[in-house]
């Protein structure tokens, strides 16, 4: 039986196109460049805490995918090793850009956020592959697979970050000519945050901090048209996306949460829900014990803290009990009920990722780590994942509720909840300031 397509068009295949690639001659120049901090040389918990830089350039074009921060991190301990907790991303709790003066985009409990968008949430070979920037080491035999490296007593180690900034994934050439001094502010975080719990010295600073990255020049013509576009009156517009947080102190031993969130955004893309263990837990004997440090450190614990059913006998499958859904107004996500199982909540999970990073197809996450301490639960709210601009409102007025039941009251009770909202905004450059729309 012959197989037609209706409506089907015959095109050229590229393999039988010899036409050439068009060009781009009015980019005449690309200049690897560095700027450092102002007011400042060297950094510490202890001392001077917010690392600023200015990017300026009047013809230059920043190539975002491009730009990192570089530091060297200095173990100030004279006997004792020192040990990050994950990545140079852990020791900074806040970034602030800012362009114009005007506040752009505010990345709170930064540490946390870079871990699970830019670690836990990439897949495992693009952690492996990032190893030789970020400082860390991959060994096949550990859990994780990707670990912070020890540094040794008075000894350095220089590392690098692309900052988690929605502004740098528009794909989108930055016109920092038009900018009037793109600022960049990095409060770095307490010790106690930013090491591994098995870290020995407790003491460090980062020295020769810079920020690297390639800039494009543009020919008379086409750095005119943009000149005369703002002259108009008409703005430079960037479609990025952003991330808010919010976090909530949990009652000890309490088997259930509701959390209503308090930011109102215009597009709301997606929320991801994450859980910190408290300090100390009350057992099934009524005995007060410490909670592990890997469950309640701020960057290291995705504490899944819900109930479980062990399998019988033992050495069978457990089940997790946790429920959980998600009201917006008269809507809830799940709409038919409240996700109750690990495997549906994993399956939104991987949805939601696409709400941030479309680019994303597979996570570091395995399955004894999702039962344990790599847990995120996702909520895509976009109608169509990862298309831009039909996102939810929620600004009309509808309160927008968290609500999970079944939690563990013992070992893995949960003593805080973070949910961090990614937001669609746009930023518009004209030739008065800047504006941003959210």
């Amino acid at each position: 039986m012959d197989l037609v397509v209706a409506g089907a068009d015959d095109s050229l295949i590229d393999q039988l196109s010899f036409k050439l690639p068009s060009t781009a001659s009015y980019a005449t120049e690309r200049r690897l460049v560095s700027a450092y901090p102002s007011g400042a040389s060297s950094f510490s918990p202890d001392g001077v805490r917010v690392a600023r830089f200015v990017l300026t350039s009047p013809e230059g074009w920043l190539d975002p995918s491009t730009l990192r921060l570089a530091f060297k991190l200095r173990n100030t301990s004279a006997t004792q090793t020192l040990q990050l907790a994950s990545g140079p991303w852990c020791v900074f709790d806040q970034l602030r850009l800012l362009i114009g003066g005007v506040e752009v985009e505010r990345i709170s409990l930064y540490g946390r956020q870079h871990e699970m968008f830019r670690h836990l949430l990439m897949p495992n070979a693009w952690n492996i592959e990032s190893t030789t920037e970020d400082g860390t080491e991959y060994n096949a035999g550990a859990y994780p697979q990707v670990q912070p490296k020890t540094v040794g007593p008075g000894q350095s180690i220089t590392l690098a970050l692309t900052p988690l900034l929605g502004l740098l994934q528009c794909n989108k050439m930055l016109p920092l000519k038009y900018m009037g001094g793109m600022a960049f502010e990095f409060t770095l975080a307490n010790a106690s945050e930013a090491l591994h719990p098995n870290s020995a010295s407790q003491s460090y600073q980062i020295e020769k901090a810079e920020m690297r990255m390639a800039t494009v020049r543009l020919d008379s013509a086409i750095s005119n048209s943009f000149d005369q576009l703002l002259l108009q009156n008409r703005a430079i517009q960037f479609h990025i996306r952003t991330i808010h947080v919010q976090q909530q102190a949990l009652p000890a031993s309490n088997t259930e949460v509701q959390v209503s969130l308090v930011r109102a955004l215009s597009r709301l893309a997606g929320l991801f829900v994450t859980f910190v263990g408290p300090s100390t837990y009350v057992d099934a004997n009524g005995q007060t014990q410490n909670t592990p440090a890997t469950s309640k450190h701020l960057h290291k614990s995705f504490l899944n803290p819900s109930s479980v059913t062990n399998g019988n006998p033992i050495g069978t499958a457990d089940e997790a009990n946790l429920q959980w859904q998600v009201q917006i107004g008269p809507k809830n996500y799940p709409e038919a009920s409240p996700s109750s199982n690990l495997a549906e909540t994993f399956s939104l999970l991987r949805q939601a990722i696409g709400t941030y990073d479309e680019s994303i197809r597979t996570t570091s996450i395995t399955d004894s780590g999702y039962r344990s301490d790599q847990f995120v639960i996702g909520v895509p709210l976009q109608t169509v994942v990862g298309q831009p601009f039909s996102s939810v409102n929620t600004r009309s007025g509808d309160l927008l509720t968290f609500k999970a039941t079944n939690l563990d009251q013992y070992a893995r009770s949960a003593g805080r909840i973070f949910i961090s909202m990614v937001a669609e905004t746009i930023i518009e450059l004209r030739e008065s300031g800047v504006t941003v729309l959210d």
